[in-house]
């Protein structure tokens, strides 16, 4: 994964580790060694997920004695709510999903809380005042979006602008190669760049120039 800055800072992409084989084709010990050699090849910042292999990923993560969100860690921790199956993204199930997540990955905090996809049953609003809330209440530092359309991005700052709640300041777009990812976020910037997002895409390893 690579995290990009649209206005140019930093200005080379920074990598990101996405955790999602840990604990499905990876086991510990090999999670452990790809998290060793990201860390000692410079790089600091882990993208996992609470649905990531049935909580197995963060479990993991949380297991490697890395003191994740705590004040002097060097790593940062990305995790994220989801509404699928049992899951949505009520104020009760956020509640539910991030405290979990907490309690896999061993750490007061998160980093960066991800909403994974959007919920339709649940209206956008309730969402996101039950994120400022955990906001609040200290249990994650920035708040991400992840596989939503341009439209919902905008409607969601607007909402979180008027309201005075947190506003999301990352943006995962779904999966796609480096030509697709690069086609995409031309036709996101007409509406997104108006926004203090920066922008983290999947499965490259190539510089966006």
């Amino acid at each position: 994964m690579a995290q990009w800055y649209p206005r140019g800072v930093p200005t080379r992409p920074a990598t990101v580790l996405g955790a999602m084989e840990m604990g499905r084709r990876m086991d510990a010990p090999s999670s452990a060694a790809a998290v060793r050699s990201f860390l000692e090849h410079g790089h600091t910042e882990i993208d996992t997920a609470f649905v990531y292999a049935d909580g197995q990923s963060e479990s993991i993560l949380g297991g490697l004695g890395l003191g994740l969100g705590g004040r002097d860690c060097k790593v940062k921790i990305a995790t994220k709510a989801n509404p699928l199956g049992e899951n949505s993204l009520t104020p009760n199930s956020l509640r539910s999903q991030l405290e979990t997540s907490l309690r896999r990955l061993q750490c007061p905090q998160v980093d960066l809380f991800y909403l994974h996809l959007p919920d339709p049953g649940t209206p956008v609003e309730e969402t996101l005042r039950a994120c400022h809330q955990l906001h609040q209440e200290g249990k994650f530092v920035e708040l991400g979006l992840s596989n939503y359309a341009a439209w919902e991005v905008a409607e969601i700052c607007t909402l979180c602008r008027g309201n005075g709640w947190i506003q999301p300041t990352v943006y995962q777009p779904p999966s796609c190669d480096h030509l697709s990812c690069l086609f995409f976020v031309v036709c996101l910037f007409g509406c997104l760049g108006s926004y203090p997002l920066c922008f983290v895409f999947n499965s490259t390893l190539t510089p966006l120039e």
